[in-house]
This record gives structure tokens, C-alpha cells and sequence, in this order.
């Protein structure tokens, strides 16, 4: 796991502007569509003219420029060879948003300078212009981590980065000084990509019709009782702090089967799910008997959320060996290709002689 220490980091340099008058906004409401595109030079004097004051100026761009920056300034500015401009442009077309990626050395990003157009504020064009920008950082930069900095006076930029699941770890008082006004409070939120690491079971003496045999795990709970195909997951969790994502593979299935995996272990690579977590994968060859219950870890939860009834279930409440195309047919989608790139792997390395599999 990341560990962030920021006190002194580079990212204090660096500010976001997203403040303005709230406009209401229902969290269920979908976001704004913006299309993020590498900015252009031939709207640097539109973005330039979003700030109408020196004071606006500075709490966008921080010590960025010693003086107020001109098309020419901001140009230098954009030849940095670690920055990455983006423009956010909306359905009609139009230049709503502008944000920078700066890579650091250790596959931290920061992302700073953000704003959006003066009259769009407050209607989550900001929020939604953010969260492709993590989008980009993490699967096209591959960065590891972000940081990024808001003034404690700047609740609408606050607001939009916690909602986006960044959190508080740092605070500097009075961090930048304007004429005669004190900005007394930096907060700092690092924001690290998602991982977990699995490990796939795979029994190949114990066949059905000649074909290998995988282990899938169910999801306990009320809310997956009826949820089947589709749900199913091969059983994996996040590591814990400064824990290797293999070791908390072997970890992880340990507390959810009941069961020691022994290698050797064969490397499934990774994919990446929805919710953009990274899930790193292993497989190993073992039994597991028809019918066994899994000893697994217990969660107590509310649910529905707000009824105040409390529920205490098993981590998941079953898991079966299933032919290749069964199991694919169980497994959440994003996790289909472990089995595709297991059974590949067996096909290359594995001969097949008198209808088993023989190393």
C-alpha cells in the first residue's frame, strides 16, 4: 500500500479554483457529459479571462506567475515537460473547464490548476471535469497517487474532491499571504488508485468431460441473496497497509475459503473493474470438495442504508468448482479473462495425454 506524506511536497505549490456561489445540485443527478481533450494554445486567452480579479488570479494559478500572466507567460508555463494540459469541453462544443496533471518522480501525480468557466460554477461541471481527469491520471498516465491542494475558504472545491474520495492529511496555516489577507489553512488530499490482488483455485485431476475445474466464490449478504450470474468473484481483497498485493492475495483467501493456497503460483496479470479498482490476479492448482462450506470472516452492515437494521452475514456464502465457460458465465464480467488467460496458459505449457492435463 501507498504510503503519503505530503507536509513538505511540491504539491503545496499547487491550488485549485472551483469556488463561486453553490448553486443546489441533487447528488442524484447525472453529471455534466464533458469531453476531456488536450488543451490547445488557441484558447489561452479565453481561459485567462475567467479570472476577473488579482485576488481570483492568484487563488487559481497560486506562485505559479510572479506577475499576471499574459498568453505569452502561460505559454512558457505549458512547455513544462512533465505537465499535462486539458480543456473540458461541453456536448455543444464550448471550453467549460481547464485542468493540469503534473507527474513527480514515484508515479505521484498532482492535479492543480483547476477552473471552470465563470457562469457554469456550481453546477458540478467542476466535479465531472475532475473525475476524468483521475480517469486519464490513472489508466492512461498510470500514476499511482494523486495529490492536489484547496484554501480552507475554497468549500465548493473541498465539497467536489471529497466527492470524488479524496481525503484531508495535511494542514498548513497561513500558506500564502495576499496583500493583506492571510490564507491560513492548505489542506492536502492524496487519492491512491484502487487495488486488490485474488487468487483463482483450478483443479485439473478432478475434471468434468476433460476440462478443468475452477473455484468461484458468492457474495454474501441480503443484497446479493438473488443476484447470480454476473456476481460471482474469485475470492480477493485489498492489501492492507505496506502489505504486498500477492501477499494479500494468499491473505485474502485464507480468510474467505477457509483454505491455505500452496503454490506454485501461475501470474494472471491484472484488470481493471468498474469502479476502476485494479485487481491483480494468481492461480494455483488444489482441491476443494463438493459441497464445502466456506469458513470465512463476517460483516455487520446497515441495510437498507438509513432503516437501522443491522445484519451480520459471511463474507460469501458459497464457492463452486465450475467448467471454464460456467465459471465465466458466474464471474462479475471484468473478471471473465482470468479464466480465458489461465486456460490459455495451460494450453501452452500443459500436454494433454489420455484426457488429463500432465505438468
Amino acid at each position: 500500500m501507498l504510503q503519503v506524506n505530503k507536509e513538505n511536497n511540491s504539491a503545496f505549490r499547487q491550488e485549485s479554483y472551483l469556488s463561486g456561489q453553490v448553486k443546489p445540485h441533487s447528488h442524484k443527478s447525472a453529471l455534466p457529459e464533458l469531453k476531456i481533450e488536450p488543451f490547445t494554445l488557441s484558447r489561452v486567452s479565453r481561459l485567462l479571462s475567467w479570472t476577473d480579479s488579482e485576488r481570483e488570479l492568484k487563488l487559481w494559478s497560486g506562485n505559479t506567475f510572479k506577475d499576471s500572466p499574459t498568453p505569452q507567460t502561460f505559454i512558457s508555463h505549458l512547455n513544462r515537460g512533465n505537465l499535462h494540459p486539458f480543456a473540458g469541453v461541453s456536448q455543444h462544443g464550448n471550453f467549460v473547464a481547464y485542468g493540469e496533471l503534473v507527474g513527480e518522480k514515484g508515479g505521484e501525480g498532482i492535479i492543480c490548476r483547476v477552473i471552470v468557466e465563470p457562469k457554469l460554477r456550481g453546477q458540478a461541471y467542476g466535479r465531472s471535469f475532475c473525475s476524468e481527469l483521475l480517469r486519464i491520471a490513472f489508466d492512461e498516465l498510470n500514476y499511482t497517487h494523486l495529490t492536489l491542494n484547496a484554501f480552507h475558504f475554497n468549500v465548493p472545491a473541498i465539497r467536489c474532491y471529497k466527492a470524488l474520495g479524496f481525503r484531508q492529511i495535511a494542514f498548513r496555516p497561513k500558506a500564502r499571504r495576499f496583500q493583506n489577507e492571510d490564507w491560513d489553512s492548505n489542506h492536502c488530499f492524496p487519492l491512491a488508485k484502487k487495488v486488490s490482488g485474488g487468487l483463482l483455485l483450478f483443479n485439473l485431476s478432478n475434471e468434468e468431460n476433460g476440462t478443468p475445474l475452477m473455484l468461484v466464490a458468492h457474495p454474501g449478504g441480503p443484497f446479493f441473496q438473488k443476484r447470480d450470474e454476473g456476481w460471482w468473484s474469485i475470492p480477493k481483497g485489498e492489501p492492507e497497509k505496506n502489505e504486498e498485493i500477492f501477499a494479500a492475495a494468499l491473505r485474502e483467501f485464507l480468510e474467505e475459503t477457509g483454505k491455505e493456497a500452496e503454490g506454485p503460483f501461475i501470474n494472471l496479470g491484472s484488470i481493471q473493474q468498474k469502479n476502476r479498482k485494479q485487481v491483480y490476479a494468481w492461480a494455483f492448482e488444489g482441491d476443494w470438495e463438493d459441497g464445502r462450506i466456506p469458513k470465512c470472516n463476517e460483516i455487520t452492515l446497515e441495510y437498507p442504508k438509513g432503516t437501522g437494521r443491522m445484519w451480520t452475514f459471511p463474507e460469501i456464502d458459497r464457492a463452486e468448482m465450475l467448467s471454464p465457460e460456467d465459471a465465466k458465465r458466474k464471474l462479475k464480467e471484468e473478471q471473465r479473462p482470468f479464466v480465458d488467460r489461465l486456460m490459455k496458459l495451460l494450453k501452452k505449457k500443459l500436454r494433454k495425454t489420455k484426457g488429463c492435463y500432465i505438468p
